[in-house]
């Protein structure tokens, strides 16, 4: 019988594997798969998406409770991420370390900021009807195994943001909102 101890360490020794085992293998010799999930990870950055937030709740009066919802969840979610990557510090997949362009606080993997968003969006824009769901969701299924495929993140990174995105969106249509049509 295994121990505890035995099966987390596979798990951990597992979970350490996918990021090499898909940059080195699955995507090292296909460099347009890479490229297209690149560009769809970039869905998911905050110079993408706070830009059509205020666009959307300028331009489109009637979504404005809906966008305040999206919003909330995204800045709730990204709270969590920011402590939670202070408090584990835990350094990205050894094959992409060099992020000469992060934030202090981005240098660290977990979770995925990139999967908090996406969920988060997905699951608040629910509110808003079922067809935001069958939109959104695959979107948010592909920014996060982007993560993984390009070696940003371990799986465990992607699985704690997808987890706290859901929760983040889910309590973000739970609060009354009250918003200004004017």
């Amino acid at each position: 019988m295994q121990s505890t101890t035995d099966r987390l360490s596979r798990l951990r020794a597992w979970d350490n594997s996918i990021p090499d085992i898909l940059a080195d293998g699955i995507f090292a010799e296909d460099r347009s798969t890479g490229k297209v999930l690149g560009l769809v990870s970039c869905l998911a950055l905050g110079a993408v998406c706070y830009p059509l937030y205020v666009a959307l709740f300028w331009w489109w009066p009637e979504g404005r409770v809906l966008v305040s919802r999206v919003v909330t969840a995204d800045i709730a979610g990204l709270a969590v991420v920011v402590g939670l990557r202070y408090a584990t510090r835990r350094q990205r997949p050894h094959k992409r370390r060099n992020h000469k362009y992060c934030v202090p606080w981005n240098q660290f993997s977990f979770p995925s900021g990139h999967a908090v968003r996406a969920f988060a969006v997905s699951v608040s824009l629910t509110c808003g009807g079922p067809v935001w769901c069958v939109l959104t969701l695959p979107v948010a299924c592909v920014i996060a195994f982007s993560r993984i495929a390009l070696g940003r993140h371990y799986p465990s990174d992607v699985l704690a943001g997808i987890w706290i995105g859901t929760l983040a969106g889910f309590i973000c249509t739970m609060l009354p909102y009250s918003v200004s049509q004017k």
